[in-house]
């Protein structure tokens, strides 16, 4: 049975905010024992508070500057195209405050990605997931990904060929999967749901269930419809319009409608992103 969406975990600038809070309790506490200590206090409640902003300014600069590109791309059909690899790079590492690894980690498990299975990255961007996945796969496994962005891919392959990881990345539209029927046993679709129209989620759905084997599991990793006061000042959520937050509750319905079974949904456990998992069904003869 599934269950609705609710990121309950306190995100990442949650745990920024109550950082903050807690160094400048500290100073406060020492100049109550050590008034001489004002000036390194000081300092160090200073420093804290611009790295603070510092880090909340770039997130909104970056973000904004991501839908505004993206939206320019965007292409009949097949969604926003982001283009500029290295900066999308930079951008995750640091709304992610540095833990690209973790994130891309907790996708795998939930996933159950193992040894010897046969994955695909739908939108795999500059190639970290894919990579990653690879590396669990082990040399008996294959991963591929696809991007709408020749430049994504090419960056991809590059980071692959510097790994040493042989992976197979490709450019093609998640509507438009250049692989055979039943030609995986999992797929990956992470933060690209929300770049694409209803009509082209139900596209490519449709798509991944055929390439799936029957039995075969798809993952989509997507912005969450968070609650409470700190989801309404997060910028990632603030800068994403109503309707891409209830993306994941969409896909877990179209899902179903698109030949899933078993779906499920909930909080993947890191920041304000949620999951949807659903196994692929029998073709019908």
């Amino acid at each position: 049975m599934s269950h609705h969406i609710a990121v309950k975990e306190p995100n990442t600038m949650l745990r920024a905010h109550l950082a903050l809070g807690l160094i400048l309790i500290a100073g406060g506490v020492t100049l109550a024992i050590w008034p001489s200590a004002l000036p390194a206090v000081g300092l160090i409640a200073a420093a804290s508070v611009a790295v603070h902003l510092g880090a909340a300014v770039l997130v909104w600069t970056g973000i904004l500057w991501l839908r505004t590109r993206a939206r320019r791309d965007a292409q009949a059909g097949q969604g926003a195209t982001i283009r500029w690899a290295f900066r999308y790079d930079l951008l995750v590492w640091t709304l992610t405050l540095g833990r690209e690894r973790t994130m891309r980690t907790a996708t795998l498990e939930r996933a159950c990605v193992s040894t010897g299975e046969r994955v695909l990255d739908v939108g795999c961007g500059t190639g970290t997931l894919a990579i990653a996945a690879k590396r669990r796969v082990g040399p008996q496994g294959i991963v591929c990904g696809v991007d709408t962005s020749a430049e994504m891919a090419a960056r991809a392959k590059r980071k692959a060929v510097n790994e040493g990881i042989d992976v197979v990345f490709d450019v093609a539209p998640a509507q438009a999967l250049p692989f055979p029927d039943g030609a995986f046993d999992v797929v990956l679709c992470t933060l690209v749901m929300h770049h694409l129209s209803k009509e082209g989620r139900r596209q490519a759905l449709a798509e991944i269930r055929r390439v799936l084997k029957p039995g075969g599991r798809l993952l989509v990793v997507d912005i969450a419809e968070g609650r409470g006061v700190w989801a309404a000042l997060n910028p990632v959520l603030l800068l994403h319009g109503h309707d891409e937050k209830h993306v994941l509750l969409e896909s877990e319905q179209a899902m179903r409608r698109t030949g899933f079974s078993d779906v499920s949904a909930g909080p993947l456990g890191f920041g304000i992103l949620g999951f949807t998992l659903g196994r692929a069904k029998e073709r019908d003869a």
